[in-house]
């Protein structure tokens, strides 16, 4: 399985990485990214994947709407993972990012982990109600735990990412 970058859960896994884990006050330094390791911390159990949404291998879930702008947030198997998010740090309306480029972190109890972009494009818009209310992301990952709209500055970018088939596939096996 393709595991979920810097995510160390409250589950059996924590203590295995607490001595690679040292929690800092500087966002998004604390945790390692962890590419490639088989490690399976926690089930995934039912996974709630909608079918109209594409996915990258970060863990990030993209929703196309009009005009070429699309929402971006953390899927809703990452939020399992990561556990209590208590913490949101999100790139400004206005800044253009690459894809693949770090646009911000969510930090929860035991860690912190990066936000990859997952299209290329302008952040237009980010989800002010995560300052008060970061929970939403573990509440309702899809919904009002969006985390930024972005203007794509590619949309063919969009047919690179994964249908929920293959999101399903890779946190699966």
């Amino acid at each position: 399985m393709a595991a979920l970058r810097a995510v160390i859960t409250r589950g059996a896994c924590s203590s295995l990485f607490q001595s690679v884990v040292a929690r800092s006050s500087a966002p998004c330094i604390a945790a390692p990214r962890l590419f490639g390791t088989s490690l399976r911390c926690c089930s995934s159990g039912s996974l709630n994947l909608p079918d109209n949404l594409k996915y990258t291998e970060s863990h990030e879930w993209v929703d196309l709407q009009a005009d070429n702008v699309a929402r971006v947030g953390i899927t809703d198997f990452a939020q399992t993972e990561l556990g209590e998010i208590v913490f949101v740090d999100v790139a400004t309306s206005s800044d253009t990012m690459d894809q693949g480029e770090n646009f911000g972190c969510l930090e929860a109890v035991k860690t912190v982990s990066d936000l990859v972009m997952p299209v290329a494009g302008e952040v237009v818009e980010v989800n002010d109600k995560l300052e008060s209310t970061p929970d939403l992301i573990n509440k309702e990952p899809y919904g009002q735990g969006w985390i930024a709209k972005i203007k794509l500055s590619n949309p063919g970018e969009v047919d690179s990412l994964l249908d929920h088939k293959s999101y399903r596939k890779l946190v699966e096996d």
